[in-house]
């Protein structure tokens, strides 16, 4: 693992790199990016993945204040992506919304991922409250096996959502343990099912 850039203030890289004086341009950037990407491996990493890890959402602002999405656009030859979805209220249309953006730009989308969360609503038999999943990642599901796979939206979409479901569909992991709980015993209990998961998605 190696981080690349990074800076100090926990705000948008746009306005952390303002802050903190360190600015980054799109061209230096993307030419770190692939000079990482391309740089040789030795031969027990044959079988590999490269991940690249954004910081933000996809039009999220990147250090120079250009969307994400438009900074790596055609940034390298064989690259493909998985997105983070959104698990929480609201995050169906925020989801769908980045998905859309990925896919007008050209971006080879594999896979969805969401970690779900629940609230607490009232119960119908008595009133009393309970946890309700919200069930993202299902419902996502259902826009890309009915109206984007079936051509409706246009071949784009399509493309797009026959890749994701290929791969398997949109993968919903568990919600995070509350802090201040280690992450360790949920990273060690996903991470068998967002390995096979990735391995169906990329190859």
């Amino acid at each position: 693992m190696k981080t690349l850039y990074s800076w100090d203030t926990a705000v948008s890289p746009h306005l952390a790199a303002a802050l903190e004086g360190k600015p980054l341009n799109d061209e230096d950037l993307r030419k770190g990016i692939v000079e990482a990407l391309e740089c040789p491996l030795p031969p027990s990493c044959a079988a590999h993945i490269d991940l690249l890890e954004t910081a933000g959402g996809v039009l999220s602002p990147g250090p120079s204040g250009s969307a994400q999405a438009d900074i790596y656009e055609n940034l390298h030859e064989d690259m493909c992506c998985v997105l983070v979805g959104d698990g929480r209220l609201g995050g169906i249309s925020a989801t769908l919304t980045a998905l859309e953006s990925l896919t007008i730009r050209g971006f080879d989308v594999r896979g969805v991922v969401t970690i779900e969360k629940s609230l607490e609503v009232a119960q119908a038999s008595d009133g009393s409250l309970g946890e309700q999943r919200l069930d993202n990642s299902e419902a996502v599901q259902h826009v890309l096996s009915t109206s984007w796979s079936s051509g409706e939206r246009g071949n784009a979409f399509q493309t797009t959502a026959n890749n994701i479901l290929k791969g398997g569909g949109v993968l919903a992991l568990p919600d995070l343990p509350p802090q201040p709980e280690p992450l360790a015993q949920w990273v060690e209990d996903t991470s068998p099912a967002l390995g096979r998961f990735l391995d169906r998605s990329l190859r």
